[in-house]
C-alpha cells in the first residue's frame, strides 16, 4: 500500500492530476474556512480526517479553504457541467484549497478530498498535488428495480444515496411500476411498496446531498401488475395482460390519477413514463381493428401525447425509453417500422430518450447486435432529442455479478454515448427475484460510475483497486480479485450459452433437478475443478475485502454460497444417478440384493446431500430479507427441500422394497415435482404461500386460473 500515492486510490479518476515536487504531506489538524458546506457533508468530511488522524480545529496552523468562484470555470460552456467541476490544491505548506463555481462541485471537491485523506490514513502517500476536474456527462445515475420481489425500507434507500455521493452520482430512478401505494389506489402493488410519506422522506433526502431521485413506472406496457386484478381485466390488451387497452375509456383516467399521486409525492423535475417494448398489442378485437384503421405508431402516439402534455402541466419532464421510437425495437417484425417518426412526433421535444443498449464488443456479447447498435445510435442522435446513455450491471444475465460483460457494455456505451452528443449516462439493475441480490449486485452497478464521469475509460487492475477502496475499504484490491474470479467460475458454469442466469432461475423454478438436468452434462470433470479452483480463489479475494460497508461484506458472500452449494449438488445428483442406475441393473438378481440395497442406501444418501444445499441456501436468502428482498426464495428452496425429503426419499424406499421395477431416475423427480406448469402441486404450493404472505402479489395467483 505505501508504494501508492493518495491520488492512484480516488474513484471516479479525476480527469487531470498533477503531483507536486515538495516532500509528503504531514498533517495533524486542519482550519476549515471559507464558504460553508451542509451539516451530512461536514460530517462525511469529520469522518475522513478521523480516518487519517487528523482534527478539525480552530487552532490549528493548517488551513483547508472552501470557495465558490466562478472565475477559473468559464472557460466550461456547458452550464450543467460547469457548476460540477472543482480543483483541489494541496501546497507545499500543506494548505488545502478547494475551488468551484457552484455548491455541487464544491461537493465533489470535498468528497476528492475525503478519499485523499481516507487512502493517507489507510497507509498511501500523500504528497503537494493539484487536481482540475469536470465530468464528462451532465446526469449519472443508476437504476434500481423495486417492481420485482425487492422492496427495500427507507434505511436502505439511504444508504444507496450515501453511496452514490461518494461515487459523484447525481441521480437514481426507482423503477416501481405499480409497487407505489397511490392514495385508493393500493391494491395495485405489494403491501411492502413505496408510500407517498416515504417517496417525499427519499427525495428530500436524495435532494439535500445533490441526487435527482426519479420515479419511474411504465404506462404502455409491463402492466401486468395493474391488470392482473379483477376490476381492471376489462381494460387488457390480450390474455397475458402485459399492454392495456389505450382505447377503453377507463384507461387514461386510471393512467391519469397514478401519475398524479406519483408526481406529488417526488419532488424531482423529471418523470420517467417507461413507454418501451409496446410490441405485441392487438390481441383485444377492438384494439386490432383501432390499429387495423390507424396503425400501430398511431395507436402508441396518441396515448403518448396525452401523458406528455399531462406530464407538462404538473411542471414535469419526460423521460422515456427509446426503442420504439428511435431506438432497439423500431425494425422488429411487431415494431413501428418507418412509422416511428411518427409516434415520436407526439413527444415534447424536451422530453429525454433513454438509449438502452445491453451488448457491447468482448466476451459473451453477440457480434451480431453489436454491429447493429451504431446504426441505431446514430438514429436516435438524429432526432434531435436530449438523451440518455444505458447499459446495464448484467446482474440479470448472470448468477450474480459477471464483470467481463458488464465491463464491456459500460465502457462501450459511455464511449459511444458521447461521441454522438448524449447528456447523461445511466446504469440499469434489473431483477432481484429468483435468487437475485441487488446488494450482492452493487459491485458491478459502482463500476459504470466512473465510466459516466470520465465518457469511458480502461477497467484494468488500477480502477478495480480504486473502486475496491472507494466502497470497500480494501486496500489489496481483494474485490477485483473477488470479482475476477466470481466471473470466472460462472462462464465455466454457463458452457455453452452466452449467460447464465438461466441456471439459477432453474433452481426456483424447477427445483434442483431441472437445473441438474439442464446444465450438468454440459460440465466435464475437468470443468468442475476449475470451478471449484475459482471458487476457492473469490473466497480467498473475500477474505480480503474491507470492513467499511459490512452489509455489502455479507451479500458479496451470497453468490459464493449460491455457486458452491449448486457444485454441491450437481456432484450429488451424479452420484445419485450412478448408484440409482446400478441399483436398477440388479434390482432382480437375489444374491446381489445386499449391493442393491448398499446403492439405494446410497442414493438416499447423495438426495439428503442434496436436502443439506437447499437448507444452506435457504437460511443465506433469509438472512438477505432484511435489505428488501421477499420471503419468496427463501420459501421455494424449503418447499423443494420438502419434497426430496417427504416424498423423494420415501418414494425410492418404496420402490425398492417391492422390487416393482425402479422407474427412470427422473420419474423419480418427475411425479413430486413442484415447480412445472403440467402439475397441479404447483397451484397448491403457491397457494399455499399466498396464505402465509398474503402481502406477496408477484408472481400472480395462478390457483384460480388452474383446471383440473
Amino acid at each position: 500500500m505505501r508504494s501508492f500515492p493518495a491520488s492512484s486510490f480516488l474513484y471516479p479518476r479525476p480527469a487531470k492530476i498533477t503531483h507536486g515536487s515538495g516532500a509528503i504531506v504531514r498533517l495533524s489538524s486542519l482550519h476549515l474556512e471559507g464558504d460553508p458546506i451542509p451539516k451530512w457533508l461536514r460530517r462525511r468530511l469529520r469522518f475522513a480526517v478521523h480516518k487519517a488522524s487528523l482534527r478539525l480545529e480552530q487552532s490549528a496552523k493548517r488551513t483547508l479553504t472552501l470557495n465558490l468562484t466562478p472565475g477559473p470555470f468559464n472557460r466550461i460552456k456547458d452550464h450543467d457541467l460547469r457548476s460540477q467541476s472543482y480543483t483541489l490544491h494541496i501546497d507545499s505548506h500543506n494548505d488545502i484549497c478547494i475551488q468551484a463555481p457552484a455548491p455541487a462541485g464544491l461537493q465533489h471537491g470535498v468528497i476528492t478530498l475525503c478519499q485523499l485523506l481516507e487512502a493517507k490514513g489507510a497507509g498511501a502517500s500523500l504528497r503537494p498535488l493539484r487536481i482540475t476536474d469536470t465530468p464528462a456527462y451532465r446526469v449519472r445515475a443508476i437504476q434500481i428495480d423495486m417492481a420485482r420481489d425487492f422492496f427495500p425500507p427507507i434505511s436502505f434507500l439511504k444508504r444507496i444515496i450515501d453511496r452514490l455521493v461518494d461515487l459523484k452520482l447525481n441521480a437514481i430512478w426507482l423503477y416501481l411500476e405499480n409497487h407505489f401505494r397511490a392514495p385508493g389506489m393500493e391494491d395495485l402493488g405489494h403491501q411492502r411498496g413505496l408510500t407517498p410519506d416515504q417517496a417525499r422522506i427519499i427525495s428530500d433526502y436524495g435532494f439535500e446531498r445533490g441526487i435527482d431521485v426519479v420515479p419511474g413506472t411504465n404506462l404502455l406496457s409491463h402492466m401486468e401488475g395493474w391488470l392482473r386484478l379483477e376490476r381492471y381485466c376489462d381494460l387488457a390488451d390480450g390474455n397475458k395482460r402485459s399492454y392495456p387497452d389505450l382505447t377503453h375509456p377507463d384507461t387514461w383516467p386510471l393512467v391519469r390519477r397514478y401519475i398524479d399521486e406519483l408526481a406529488k409525492s417526488f419532488r424531482s423535475p423529471n418523470f420517467h413514463a417507461g413507454f418501451d417494448e409496446q410490441l405485441r398489442t392487438g390481441s383485444n378485437p377492438k384494439v386490432a381493428v383501432t390499429i387495423a384503421k390507424n396503425g400501430k405508431a398511431k395507436y402508441f402516439a396518441d396515448f403518448a401525447h396525452k401523458v406528455a402534455q399531462h406530464l407538462q402541466r404538473r411542471g414535469k419532464r419526460l423521460w422515456l425509453w427509446d426503442d420504439m421510437v428511435a431506438g432497439r425495437n423500431v425494425y422488429r417484425a411487431d415494431g413501428f417500422k418507418d412509422e416511428a417518426p411518427k409516434a415520436l412526433a407526439a413527444i415534447p421535444q424536451d422530453a429525454v430518450l433513454v438509449h438502452w443498449w445491453y451488448w457491447g464488443p468482448g466476451p459473451h456479447n453477440k457480434p451480431a447486435l453489436t454491429e447493429l447498435h451504431p446504426a441505431m445510435i446514430k438514429r436516435v442522435a438524429k432526432t434531435g432529442r436530449p438523451f440518455i446513455v444505458q447499459p446495464t450491471s448484467q446482474n440479470y444475465r448472470w448468477t450474480s455479478v459477471h464483470l467481463d460483460t458488464a465491463k464491456a457494455n459500460q465502457t462501450y456505451m459511455a464511449k459511444v454515448g458521447k461521441k454522438y452528443g448524449a447528456f447523461g449516462y445511466a446504469c440499469s439493475h434489473w431483477e432481484s427475484a429468483d435468487g437475485g441480490s441487488f446488494e450482492a449486485s452493487w459491485p458491478t452497478l459502482a463500476t459504470s460510475a466512473a465510466q459516466g464521469w470520465t465518457g469511458g475509460c480502461e477497467m484494468n487492475r488500477a480502477y478495480l483497486r480504486a473502486l475496491s477502496f472507494t466502497i470497500c475499504g480494501d486496500k489489496t484490491n481483494g474485490l477485483g480479485d473477488y470479482l475476477a474470479a466470481v466471473t470466472k467460475a460462472d462462464n465455466i458454469f454457463a458452457k455453452p450459452y452466452d449467460r447464465n442466469a438461466g441456471m439459477r432461475r432453474r433452481l426456483f423454478q424447477d427445483g434442483p433437478y431441472g437445473m441438474w438436468r439442464f446444465k450438468s452434462p454440459s460440465l466435464s470433470p475437468k470443468d468442475r475443478t476449475r470451478i471449484a479452483r475459482h471458487l476457492k480463489e473469490a473466497q480467498g479475494a473475500y477474505r480480503r475485502i474491507g470492513q467499511r460497508d459490512p452489509a455489502l461484506k455479507t451479500a458479496l458472500e451470497v453468490p459464493l454460497i449460491l455457486l458452491h452449494e449448486i457444485l454441491e449438488i450437481f456432484n450429488a445428483f451424479d452420484q445419485a444417478w450412478g448408484h440409482y442406475h446400478r441399483a436398477s441393473l440388479i434390482e432382480h438378481r437375489p444374491r446381489q440384493s445386499k449391493i442393491f440395497s448398499r446403492h439405494i442406501n446410497q442414493t438416499i444418501e447423495q438426495v439428503r446431500r442434496i436436502a443439506a444445499s437447499l437448507r444452506i441456501l435457504e437460511s443465506t436468502y433469509k438472512a438477505h430479507e432484511v435489505t428488501g428482498h421477499t420471503p419468496y426464495d427463501a420459501y421455494v428452496l424449503a418447499e423443494h427441500r420438502k419434497v426430496l425429503l417427504q416424498h423423494v426419499i420415501p418414494l425410492i424406499r418404496r420402490l425398492a422394497r417391492n422390487h416393482d421395477g425402479l422407474p427412470y431416475f427422473e420419474k423419480v423427480f418427475y411425479l413430486p415435482d413442484t415447480y412445472r406448469i403440467s402439475n397441479m402441486k404447483q397451484f397448491e404450493f403457491k397457494d399455499h404461500f399466498f396464505q402465509r404472505f398474503a402481502d406477496c402479489p408477484w408472481p400472480v395467483r395462478w390457483t384460480a386460473q388452474a383446471t383440473p
